[in-house]
């Protein structure tokens, strides 16, 4: 009895430091893949709408909110901005805070003549095929499906 119990200590006194070394690369490996995560130049700037990530949401449910002001760090690097959702103003981390999907040069090189045109090419304008309305270039047809007279 004494020598099992001497073998299970000796084998958890063994596990332990195995998995704080393992728990040690990947860590580091975690902190390496973070380091390069924006490098793509898109630092926030000041009146941008973005949308705030939450993990207790889908990305389809996240709010948008306006950056109001970047909080640099003593080293120049911007970690934190202020932003102003719905309700109130409040700080969040640089990493929480994502981009629309479309970008804003993409936005400035569209003249408002443009948006206008791609507003208008969104709404289907074939009504007489039984059109109802439309959302998001998809038309809703009136089916003949269940016509029972």
């Amino acid at each position: 009895m004494v020598s099992i119990c001497w073998e299970k200590s000796s084998l958890e006194s063994k596990m332990i430091p195995r998995s704080v070394i393992v728990f040690e690369i990947e860590y580091m490996s975690l902190l390496i893949q973070k380091q390069g995560r924006n490098k793509n130049g898109r630092e926030p700037k000041i009146g941008k709408v973005e949308l705030i990530g939450d993990d207790s949401k889908k990305q389809l449910n996240w709010p948008l909110a306006i950056i109001m002001d970047v909080l640099p760090c003593r080293d120049g690097k911007v970690r934190t901005v202020k932003v102003e959702p719905q309700s109130g103003v409040s700080s969040r981390p640089v990493q929480l805070i994502f981009p629309l999907e479309l970008r804003s040069n993409e936005i400035d090189s569209l003249t408002q003549h443009e948006m206008v045109n791609i507003v208008k090419e969104s709404v289907c304008s074939d009504t007489s095929s039984g059109a109802i309305g439309c959302k998001l270039k998809r038309c809703i047809r009136d089916t003949d499906k269940l016509n029972l007279s």
